[in-house]
């Protein structure tokens, strides 16, 4: 999971203050920097599949 920096100049100690990538935000603790409110998840659209042709052709 990524995470947004909203801090607006705020910071953790050792933390960069700036967005994270998934493997950053893991290394840090991805619960210490939610509850923090200096980072937001960033939330991402599922991908829309196509729908299956169901009209099967008949021989």
């Amino acid at each position: 999971m990524k995470l947004k920096y909203v801090g607006k100049g705020s910071f953790l100690v050792g933390v960069p203050a700036r967005d994270l990538s998934a493997s950053e935000a893991k290394r840090f603790g991805i619960e210490r920097l939610l509850n923090s409110n200096l980072y937001e998840e960033i939330k991402r659209k599922p991908k829309v599949e196509e729908p299956a042709d169901d009209i099967q052709q008949e021989a």
